[in-house]
């Protein structure tokens, strides 16, 4: 940094004094300063002492250098900034000046030598000496102001020059305070106004001029709309002098009655809101022989006054003449907008100005009025082909402003609430006398009805070709000497080694022969006039699969005298057919045996629906039964036998309904999520985009042993029924997950055995079925379908597989609740896999002695639940529909601590009955049970998160455990 340099002279606002001390004086401080002080005894101290002590001295020393430094280095930059105000203060057009409190000029700058002054002869005197007699109370008030609040009032006044002239000023100050706050100095900034109060006073006086010799009439209006001011042409428009009019007249005595009222209100507006009020309008008024006249006020409030200044144009002549061609106009409206030709006309900027009345309803513009800017947005505009948007270069209106020729152009209107149009255009720019460019003109021919007659033919041409071209038969137009006229795009694909069709005789191009074929369908038909149809062979080619044709010959005919001018051959191929002839043999057997294997499904169906419900209430019952006894008891041998006997009755049944198990398969090892993974796209298609495909794979699936087809048939049978079954849109679940099996679970399946398993669930929300066509879903034949829209193979193929399998299948279905299907495969696990999932055999079911309500519709389960939970110890009170359990809650005596409900039943389902029960015991808690997926209910929306639910089938220690944990809510 630049060191200050002291030899130059001293700023008039600085101290006398140099910031720098004597180098000298401080020497002579320091020795006497160290002479007084007491020196340590060196003698008693010990080397090292004395090391740290000479240590201490030089790091004192050394700290005194760095603060000396950072302190030289502070007053240089001092020194720079003092140097830069000074530049400053010296070469700025303002005047700056410092006082103290009182107003004392400390320092003044070099820009007040305007007044002719010495700069150091203004130091020490007061500023006040220095401003005009006439402001002084004005300027003193503002100082006090200003040292009062430290406000910097902005202070207009003359001041003083040593020649005895005064010059205006504009003075602003800013109080300079010390470091306790406390009012230091004042630092006025002033600029000289001199030259622009002359110009206002110029300004006054030329807009005084401008007043008087204005061409319009000029008032100045108080608040009260007393008239203070007129120029001199108000006279001539009023017919008053000034001395009449102004101080004796309000403004208001020359308006109508009738527009008096909206004119006070703008007059009062305009008071309370300029911004808001119009700042000009016409009005009428009376001059002063009372002829009613027009003019157009301008008004304006003056600023800091409550004064408006208005100016008036007497307009009475231009309205007369505006009359004039407003009625010039209404006729030539009048005549544009009855004549047959579409007009449009544009100004020079392209803006629409007019459509005439053709031309609004051609574009589809309403009979009400529409903006300009509006117009656009009711129709489109395109090209000759009505497809192709029209650019707005290319737009005839717009061509023609451009001054390019439109003669005969034609476009499409397309209105957005009518036909479209199509319209011939011609026009031309509109020039002014001056041959500039003023707008466009346009006329429109609608020729709409002539494109249709012309497109009509056109189209009916090619509706004749494209039906000719779309016919998937073969089509042949022939002279009468049988060549080959035209062809269609079939007997070219079929003939294609022939060459070209056209020109060849039939008979060469399609059989390969010099002559015509015997018993030709087409000679035949030249001879009767008539239709004539043969089935001949097809194409002459080894390798066409084009075998035979079915032909048939019209006659061409000629209108008035039926002579026969060609023929129309029209071949279809009819190979397929001849082939299934040969098969319709093998069908006819087929189909005897399947009507033969629907009477015995049928029969068996019939015969094993009601043992096979007799057997599993026996077989439930025996099992329960052998659970209770034991193995010493008497009759425990004869219940065995008794189960034994009733599965192996259920045994000969399932053979009776697996007879149609036939098929040969490769069983191997699969993951059964990557299987049904592979299908689902293959699965959406198949039932449709209106269908919902959710798929929830069970994590670490155990894999099973099947032949990979089979996971095929299966899915794409239940595909094909939930599809069938929901009759718009729906949503169909797919869920794997592992399930163990042990006897408790068992014993609420006939078929199951315990074991680890890999349950399949297939869930649709369609229409569901009833307890009859659900007892029969698996019988072979049986379908509720139309005859030829299902075999009714769906249900039982699915059946046969899975049995086929060693698995076992469930299926759940309410009317209107849409169908669970869940298929449990054997699981192949490692033997410490297979033996730790296991059966629940060291743990004990957990009993009670609480009373609970079970709702179930079905009643094997309905009973067997009673009996589980009878055996743990509980009340327990059952009911087989919803109604009977309401009636059971209110009339039952005691408390009712649960209540376990199936979801889905006649009269109401799970969750409202739960509700009303709640009602008459307001303490109770509920467990739902269902044969549904939880997915499945949740898309019905009749549980909720939090709600106790188990799922069929269940085990008594599924059971138990469930009711404890319900019941333990309770408590809480």
């Amino acid at each position: 940094m630049k060191k200050p340099n002291h030899s130059r002279d001293k700023n008039p606002w600085q101290s006398a004094a140099t910031p720098f001390p004597d180098p000298a004086a401080i020497r002579e401080q320091a020795e006497q300063k160290a002479k007084n002080m007491s020196l340590p005894d060196f003698n008693s101290m010990t080397k090292a002492e004395i090391q740290q002590a000479f240590y201490e001295t030089r790091v004192r020393q050394i700290e005194t250098e760095l603060e000396n430094r950072h302190l030289r280095q502070g007053l240089e930059q001092y020194a720079d900034l003092a140097e830069l105000f000074t530049a400053i203060t010296e070469n700025i057009l303002d005047l700056v000046a410092l006082t103290d409190p009182e107003g004392n000029l400390e320092f003044v700058g070099k820009s007040h030598e305007i007044f002719g002054y010495e700069r150091n002869s203004l130091i020490g005197e007061n500023f006040l000496n220095y401003v005009h007699p006439d402001d002084l109370p004005r300027v003193l008030d503002a100082f006090k102001e200003l040292v009062g609040s430290g406000a910097p009032p902005r202070t207009e006044y003359r001041c003083r020059c040593k020649d005895g002239s005064y010059l205006w000023i504009e003075a602003r100050g800013t109080l300079l305070k010390d470091e306790n706050g406390n009012l230091h100095k004042i630092l006025f900034s002033s600029r000289d106004i001199t030259r622009r109060k002359e110009e206002l006073r110029r300004s006054e006086n030329y807009y005084r001029a401008i007043f008087e010799t204005s061409g319009t009439a000029i008032m100045i209006i108080e608040q009260d709309t007393r008239i203070s001011h007129v120029n001199s042409h108000f006279e001539e428009i009023f017919g008053y002098s000034k001395q009449e009019a102004e101080g004796n007249k309000c403004w208001t005595e020359f308006l109508p009655p009738g527009d008096l009222e909206w004119i006070k209100k703008s007059h009062h507006l305009r008071r309370q809101d300029p911004g808001a009020a119009p700042s000009g309008y016409e009005f009428r008024f009376f001059a002063r022989n009372r002829e009613l006249r027009h003019g157009y006020l301008t008004a304006n409030m003056i600023e800091d006054t409550t004064q408006s200044v208005v100016s008036i144009v007497d307009i009475t002549e231009l309205k007369k003449a505006e009359q004039a061609i407003e009625n010039e106009r209404s006729y030539l409206s009048a005549v544009i907008d009855n004549i047959g030709e579409a007009i449009v006309i544009c100004d020079a900027e392209g803006r629409i100005s007019r459509f005439n009345k053709t031309a609004r309803q051609l574009h589809g513009l309403p009979e009400q009025p529409v903006l300009p800017e509006q117009w656009a947005g009711h129709y489109d505009l395109y090209q000759q082909d009505g497809i192709t948007p029209l650019p707005r270069e290319e737009i005839p209106l717009f061509r023609a402003l451009q001054g390019l020729p439109v003669i005969n152009e034609e476009i499409v209107v397309v209105p957005k609430n009518s036909r479209p149009y199509s319209l011939v255009c011609n026009g031309q720019a509109l020039i002014n006398e001056q041959g500039g460019v003023v707008g466009a003109v346009v006329g429109m021919h609608d020729i709409t009805e002539r494109k249709k007659s012309e497109e009509k033919l056109q189209k009916n041409e090619s509706f004749l070709r494209a039906v000719f071209e779309s016919i998937q038969d073969g089509i042949s137009v022939l002279n009468n000497d049988l060549t080959i006229r035209y062809t269609n795009s079939v007997m070219q694909k079929w003939y294609s080694q022939s060459g070209p069709l056209e020109g060849q005789k039939c008979y060469q191009a399609y059989h390969n022969r010099d002559k015509p074929c015997p018993n030709c369908p087409s000679l035949r038909c030249l001879e009767s006039g008539s239709v004539e149809m043969e089935e001949i062979p097809g194409a002459p080619y080894e390798d066409s699969p084009l075998k035979w044709v079915e032909l048939f010959s019209f006659p061409i005919k000629q209108e008035g005298d039926d002579k026969i001018t060609g023929l129309v051959e029209y071949v279809r191929d009819i190979t397929e057919r001849r082939q299934a002839e040969k098969e319709r043999e093998k069908l006819q057997v087929q189909l005897y045996q399947a009507q033969k294997m629907q009477s015995i499904g049928r029969l068996a169906g019939g015969v094993a629906h009601d043992f096979n419900n007799k057997l599993s209430i026996i077989n439930g019952y025996a099992e329960m039964a052998l659970d209770t006894l034991k193995t010493s008891d008497p009759i425990y041998g004869n219940i065995r036998e008794i189960y034994r006997a009733g599965l192996h009755s259920a045994d000969i049944v399932k053979q009776l309904l697996a007879f149609a198990r036939k098929q040969t398969i490769s069983p191997m090892q699969i993951d059964l999520n990557d299987t049904v993974s592979n299908l689902l796209k293959m699965l959406q298609r198949l039932i449709g985009e209106n269908i919902d495909l959710a798929w929830y794979p069970g994590n670490n699936l155990w894999p099973v042993k099947m032949d990979p087809s089979q996971v095929d048939q299966i899915m794409a049978n239940l595909a094909v029924n939930a599809r069938d079954a929901i009759s718009d849109v729906g949503k169909m679940t797919i869920e794997t997950k592992n399930v163990v099996f042990d006897n408790d679970s068992c014993k609420t399946h006939a078929e199951s055995t315990p074991g680890n398993y890999v349950m399949l669930t297939v869930s649709d929300n369609g229409c569901g079925m009833d307890r009859d066509v659900l007892d029969k879903a698996f019988e072979p034949f049986f379908t509720t379908k139309d005859i030829g829209e299902g075999s009714g193979l769906g249900l039982p193929t699915v059946y046969g597989i899975v049995k086929q399998n060693n698995g076992f299948i469930n299926i759940y279905s309410e009317p209107g609740e849409g169908t669970t299907v869940k298929i449990y495969l054997p699981g192949h696990t490692s033997p410490e896999s297979v033996s730790a999932p296991a059966q629940k055999a060291g743990k004990q079911t957990p009993t009670g002695s609480e009373t609970v309500l079970i709702v179930e519709d079905e009643p094997a389960i309905l009973q067997m639940g009673k009996e589980m939970l009878t055996n743990l110890g509980y009340t327990v009170l059952t009911a087989a529909r919803p109604t009977a359990a309401l009636k059971l809650a209110e009339e039952y005596e005691g408390e009712i601590e649960l209540l376990i409900t199936d979801v889905i039943m006649p009269e109401m389902n799970g969750p409202d009955l739960a509700a009303q029960i709640h009602l008459l015991q307001p303490d109770i808690q509920t467990i739902y049970i269902s044969g549904y997926t939880e997915d499945a209910i949740a898309h019905h929306g009749m549980l909720e998160k939090g709600v106790q639910f188990i799922q069929k089938p269940f085990s008594i220690g599924d059971l138990g455990l469930k009711v404890r944990e319900a019941l333990a809510q309770q408590e809480i």
